[in-house]
């Protein structure tokens, strides 16, 4: 299909071309980190602001090899980009978030005034589209003039510090198993310099955290979203950018027993791939991982969500600030019975 700009509404540009749509993404990408850094004074690999890992352009390119949709590029004059993944269902079509993207990879133009939407109604595009924006952004970034349904979403942010410090903030449940347990691990960081020259090794880690994940997502009758292998190829691609890192304890057999490959630019590090054994294991990581960052000057992490119940439970009990974000949806007729249709199959599958 050709590129187009959309004939209902003169404020929308489609671009459905792969290679075209990748290449105005990144050109989108470079501009909003010059634009950004000028402003800043610095030289950041991401940027600041609403720049993250999700919206860097290795991350989008690996996600589009390992997931079963079409992806595009999306502009709207005075609004923004985005690179948006296409769902098929049947004939029912969308715009979803994929797994592992908490945010959807939008850029906000500098311009004050919009003249344009992301939700503008168009024939390439399906009525129904999804955008999750992060903790901060309002939905007026979307250009929204049409009907949404904005709903709001939490995850949990926990500020970066040495060990001590660290536990200070957490349940005393928490403080107690990994004072108890802190001495029964080995902690090792992989970063792009291992992976250049352990590569071996930092794949057999990941691969084991990716087994950890799908174990864990099993337990609760559920089926690791993208496979193992194409989260160990992705999280390889963002440690080799400099963009990830890969966090594991080591039992004293030498096993991986939990691990987390932490995505970050300089302002903020995500909770992405996270597995781990039953027990403390996990609770131990996080005390680590917390030190590793304040160590690497990053002041936050990120939890990645705290929307399920008991999900949300194990993350409050880290004493993190919990942080609000927004999902924005328009959805038609046919997309609403579609979803229906898809919850009842998985209820009926479990």
């Amino acid at each position: 299909m050709s590129d187009s700009h959309t004939p209902a509404s003169s404020y929308l540009t489609v671009i459905q071309d792969p290679e075209r749509g990748r290449e105005a993404w990144r050109e989108a990408f470079r501009s909003a980190v010059a634009s950004r850094n000028t402003i800043a004074g610095r030289d950041d690999v991401v940027g600041q602001n609403d720049l993250t890992p999700f919206q860097h352009p290795t991350f989008l390119d690996g996600l589009e090899r390992i997931v079963p949709w079409k992806r595009l590029f999306l502009h709207a004059p005075g609004v923004g980009s985005a690179s948006v993944f296409l769902r098929h269902r049947g004939p029912v079509r969308d715009i979803v978030l994929p797994p592992f993207c908490p945010f959807s990879a939008v850029i906000p133009d500098e311009s004050a005034h919009a003249s344009g939407s992301l939700l503008a109604a168009s024939p390439l595009l399906p009525p129904t589209r999804l955008f999750s924006l992060p903790p901060g952004v309002e939905a007026a970034a979307l250009g929204v003039t049409t009907r949404a349904e904005i709903k709001e979403r939490f995850t949990y942010h926990l500020p970066s510090a040495s060990p001590e410090k660290a536990i200070e903030g957490w349940s005393s449940s928490q403080r107690r198993s990994f004072r108890k347990h802190a001495d029964d691990y080995l902690y090792v960081v992989q970063d792009q310099d291992a992976l250049g020259h352990s590569a071996g090794a930092v794949r057999s880690d990941l691969v084991a955290v990716a087994a950890l994940a799908a174990a864990g997502y099993a337990r609760h009758g559920a089926r690791l979203p993208l496979g193992q292998g194409g989260l160990v190829s992705l999280s390889e691609d963002m440690i080799r950018s400099g963009l990830g890192r890969l966090h594991v304890l080591k039992d004293s057999k030498g096993d991986t027993v939990a691990g987390v490959v932490a995505l970050a630019n300089k302002r903020m590090a995500w909770y992405w791939l996270a597995g781990s054994e039953p027990g403390p294991v996990m609770t131990v990581l996080l005390g680590h991982l917390q030190d590793a960052l304040h160590t690497a000057g990053v002041p936050v992490l990120d939890l990645m969500g705290a929307n399920t119940p008991g999900i949300a439970e194990f993350k409050r009990r880290f004493g993190g600030e919990l942080k609000s974000y927004l999902h924005v949806r328009t959805a038609s007729l046919a997309g609403r019975m579609a979803e229906k249709a898809a919850r009842a199959f998985h209820r009926a599958r479990s």
